[in-house]
C-alpha cells in the first residue's frame, strides 16, 4: 500500500506492505521476511472508503503527530 504523507495521523504513509496466510486465518503488516517464492497481487485502486465511530471516544481520541512516535516504534522496532 501507499499512502500520501497527510494521511500519517490516521495511517501509515509512504509504502508499507501487507500479508495473509493461505488459510486466510492470519494477517497484517509485514516488518521483516525472507522470500524463497511468493505470489504478489497489485490493486490501482486510488480511492477508498473509510466509515469512522460517530461516538464520544472517538470525537475525543488524539490523531496528533505524537502518536507517530508509537507507530514508528511498533513499525521499525526503532525506539
Amino acid at each position: 500500500i501507499w499512502s500520501p504523507e497527510y494521511i500519517r495521523n490516521t495511517g501509515v504513509p509512504g509504502y508499507h506492505f501487507h500479508f495473509i496466510d493461505d488459510k486466510l486465518e492470519r494477517g497484517g503488516h509485514l516488518l521483516d521476511c525472507n522470500v524463497t517464492s511468493a505470489a504478489v497481487q497489485i490493486d490501482p485502486t486510488t480511492q477508498f472508503y473509510m466509515k469512522l465511530p460517530n461516538n464520544e471516544r472517538f470525537l475525543k481520541a488524539d490523531l496528533s503527530n505524537e502518536n507517530a512516535k508509537s507507530l514508528e516504534m511498533v513499525e521499525t522496532g526503532n525506539k
